[in-house]
């Protein structure tokens, strides 16, 4: 998608250096979320304005955890519309599928992307808008369909700019990663990162080498990942991208779960809490909170209890039922765990077991069988605890009555 090296604000941004296209873009730039001054401009001069600050908005709000996606998705819209040139509309249409998947709508953005490949046969555009479409498929957990796509156009590379080459390599390693196949993801991840030195993207080479440190930790390859994590955290510490930062830390924080050094691994969840309770990101705060309380409660911390209560809370809110159900399997091992501590502390897990049991009886529709299975326990005994928590489950259904002929 880009297609010029030139140190301007459009280029400035294709590389991932926001703060310096907001300096490029000088008096012009009205603030984050904030549509700028048209100001007697002609009308490809604010589309290219409204497209510049539309991306922007979307990309500095991430950063610094605050909401601009109504006035991302309005001013990129405007700017497609207002634009004379086609390959400029194009261009603007593409940002508006990116910004789709930024805000987890990707059905839209793969449908905005399969209605660009339909209408134009220009090497930039298909590119771009397969790009999209297969960043769409892996977000849906499609990731056969990530890798057919980026296969359809991988012939196009050549043709394509050295940033876009990477992005390419990069997204087919999160496919891979999560296939799985290990050594592919690490292959393309290793290609994207060098290209995105090439062009000086630190970016975008920090999110390449955080997913580096993501698959030597499944790999287990602590020495590695823990090398690959800390360059990412610096690489997003010189950026001042507090939000990527502490999705590295928290990343940094679960290598250490896997090594079992759980008081390093409570240091680097809680860095990674506190960086992001500045702002409203809030399905990354539930993941960090996950992990935080997952370090806690390994470490006997009833604080963790109160962690994950308040992630699958938030995972709820914001619809991440997956990550709700992680939640409440790490708040049930943290009610069982606390069981084998004293005595003193069987009230007060109470409310708990409380919230974990009865939302598993809900999710079985009340039967107890199913929910028994997925906490681990006999029959029985959930029989009983539901008994002592107090809890309704659905009634024994009666046997139809035989009707004599």
């Amino acid at each position: 998608m880009l297609t010029a090296v030139q140190q301007t604000p459009t280029s400035l941004l294709y590389l991932g250096d926001y703060e310096a296209a907001v300096t490029a873009l000088g008096s012009d730039w009205p603030g984050a979320g904030i549509k700028p001054s048209r100001n007697g401009r002609d009308d490809a001069s604010y589309a290219r304005l409204l497209m510049t600050c539309g991306v922007l908005a979307i990309k500095l709000g991430n950063i610094q955890q605050a909401s601009f996606q109504a006035a991302s998705k309005d001013m990129l819209t405007q700017a497609a519309r207002l634009s004379p040139e086609r390959a400029a509309r194009q261009e603007a249409w593409m940002w508006l599928g990116v910004v789709y998947i930024l805000c987890g709508e990707y059905h839209e953005a793969m449908a905005l992307a399969e209605t660009l490949l339909a209408d134009d046969t220009n090497v930039t555009v298909v590119f771009g808008s397969t790009l999209i479409r297969a960043i769409g498929e892996t977000c849906l957990k499609r990731y056969d369909k990530a890798l057919a796509s980026l296969a359809s156009v991988e012939m196009l590379l050549p043709a394509v700019p050295v940033l876009d080459r990477g992005k390419f390599y990069l997204n087919r390693g999160i496919a891979y990663r999560n296939v799985p196949d290990s050594q592919k993801a690490i292959d393309n991840y290793n290609l994207a990162a060098d290209l995105f030195e090439e062009v000086s993207s630190l970016r975008w080479e920090a999110a390449a080498t955080n997913n580096l440190a993501g698959v030597y930790t499944d790999l287990e390859q602590y020495v590695r990942a823990h090398g690959f994590v800390e360059r990412a955290i610096s690489l997003f510490q010189k950026l001042k991208d507090k939000a990527h930062e502490a999705k590295a830390w928290d990343q940094s924080a679960r290598i250490y779960l896997k090594e079992e050094d759980f008081v390093w691994a409570e240091r680097n969840a809680g860095t990674a809490v506190a960086l992001l309770s500045q702002g409203d990101n809030q399905t990354w705060l539930a993941e960090a909170l996950i992990t935080h309380g997952i370090a806690l409660g390994q470490i006997g911390f009833q604080r963790s209890t109160v962690q994950l209560a308040e992630a699958a809370r938030i995972c709820e809110e914001v619809g991440s039922m997956e990550q709700a159900e992680e939640a409440r399997r790490e708040l049930w091992k943290a009610a069982r765990h606390a069981r084998k501590m004293a005595g003193a502390l069987g009230e007060s897990v109470r409310p708990l077991e409380r919230i974990v049991i009865g939302g598993v009886l809900e999710k079985h529709g009340g039967r107890v069988t199913p929910a028994a299975f997925e906490l681990g326990l006999r029959r029985v005994a959930l029989d009983r605890k539901i008994k002592q928590l107090g809890l309704t489950r659905s009634p024994k259904r009666k046997s139809p009555r035989k009707v004599r002929h």
